[in-house]
């Protein structure tokens, strides 16, 4: 009986904050088409939907949030006592985009799977190596995590998850964030980087992400050789990229027809949209009801650990900017140049090493920089990039825990691949800010 009413409770909060992140998504992307909701709703849906999901945060999380809360609490008592001007409301605008970004692409794991295509032959060796890695990234780049999951798993189903495998896998899904629109990173970005061009944003990324496959590939194929010859991946047919190069040339395209709508609520009302039409497509109506209140009652409070940590992150980034207005100069700095960018940066990627957040780190740099002359572009490419590079090191990353736990790999192992590979990125991303800084 005590069995049964905990599955009826976890089964009601499950509803509960599902349908909230849902009613917090749809009233974030109302604002692309019309103003009649006011602006903190989806703020206040987000925190409400936290607040269910409390009970299901890892402790690593928990920990992380509790003290981003009191670090804000002291921030906002500092400004209280320096006669700081406050404005709570605006606290529900800070990474409520974001937040409905997520909720949105999460969605689209509905419609955007490859299919099996168990048909088509794909060579053993480098060249399988290669098509594998290239097929991974491209589907990470819009179903994200789910991406790297399904390819593995269907890897592990013609040979054991070797190291090569492994590292092809969680190098294909983070480099995804040097560029992909549909990327937390990109929605973070643009958050705090308000200026930057999404189209050149991508323009930046897509080498970056480029050279990292090619480092990869010589890491594993050149340098390491580890029984690369028998390395057999996971075929793709070209009609599965249909749908991701569809929502990437929407993405833009609408972008160029309404270049004053945030980009955010744009990718999130492109994802939701265009998995409504489709689900209705390929199923009868009651499936696609079914598909998408499964997803939206059991996928999205899966997101606790991501809203809980950047509403938190985003408390701070209010008390820190709260705080910052109370001070005439809050950094000894008249020009943002080329040495502080490569060193924010490098800070952004030792702080994940630590276990801090890139969310948290690029939540309240962009806050203490905003009143600074900066240009945007190249404060996206730093946020991307350190994302990118912080995520595939961090031990406590979504990417590095979710692979350790399904796995059996120790974080020490997962880091000692990578720690190279993120040396060689940062050097290169140097080198690409010097480009567009000099």
């Amino acid at each position: 009986m005590i069995h049964q009413q905990q599955i009826k409770t976890f089964t009601l909060v499950n509803v509960c904050a599902g349908w909230l992140i849902l009613l917090m998504l749809l009233s974030s992307v109302s604002h692309v088409f019309f103003t009649i909701v006011p602006v903190y709703v989806p703020g206040v849906l987000a925190w409400l939907s936290a607040f269910f999901l409390l009970p299901r945060l890892s402790k690593v999380i928990a920990l992380q949030t509790t003290i981003l809360i009191v670090i804000s609490v002291f921030c906002l008592l500092f400004a209280f006592y320096r006669h700081g001007s406050f404005n709570f409301l605006t606290l529900f605008n800070y990474n409520i985009g974001l937040i409905s970004l997520l909720a949105g692409v999460s969605y689209l794991k509905l419609i955007a799977l490859p299919a099996s295509e168990s048909t088509l032959s794909l060579p053993k060796g480098k060249k399988s190596f290669l098509s594998t890695l290239i097929s991974a990234h491209l589907f990470s780049a819009v179903i994200n995590l789910s991406a790297l999951f399904l390819f593995a798993e269907r890897i592990k189903q013609k040979n054991n998850l070797s190291k090569p495998a492994l590292v092809l896998l969680t190098r294909a899904f983070s480099t995804a964030a040097f560029w992909s629109p549909f990327f937390a990173a990109m929605g973070v970005a643009i958050t705090y980087a308000p200026d930057a061009s999404l189209f050149q944003l991508v323009i930046q990324g897509v080498p970056l992400a480029i050279v990292a496959a090619l480092v990869t590939y010589w890491q594993v194929v050149k340098v390491d050789n580890n029984g690369i010859e028998n390395f057999q991946g996971y075929p793709v047919g070209i009609k599965s990229f249909f749908i991701p190069l569809l929502l990437v040339l929407g993405v833009f395209v609408i972008h160029a027809l309404y270049p004053n709508t945030s980009v955010v609520l744009i990718i999130a009302a492109l994802a939701i949209f265009l998995t409504l039409i489709i689900t209705n497509i390929r199923y009868k109506p009651k499936q696609a009801i079914a598909k998408f209140n499964g997803h939206t009652i059991n996928a999205l409070p899966k997101m606790s650990s991501e809203l809980i940590l950047f509403l938190s992150a985003g408390l701070l980034s209010f008390s820190v900017a709260t705080l910052l207005t109370t001070f005439d100069q809050p950094l000894p700095i008249v020009d943002f140049e080329y040495l502080h960018a490569i060193l924010l940066l490098l800070i952004i990627i030792l702080l994940s090493v630590f276990g801090l957040h890139p969310v948290i780190s690029i939540s309240v740099s962009g806050v203490i920089l905003a009143p600074f002359d900066i240009n945007h572009n190249v404060l996206g490419l730093i946020y991307l990039s350190s994302w990118a590079l912080g995520m595939i090191i961090s031990p406590l990353s979504g990417l590095n825990v979710s692979v350790a736990n399904h796995y059996s790999l120790s974080f020490k192992q997962i880091i000692s691949w990578h720690y190279r590979y993120v040396i060689i990125m940062y050097m290169f991303t140097c080198l690409l800010l010097w480009l567009l800084m000099i």
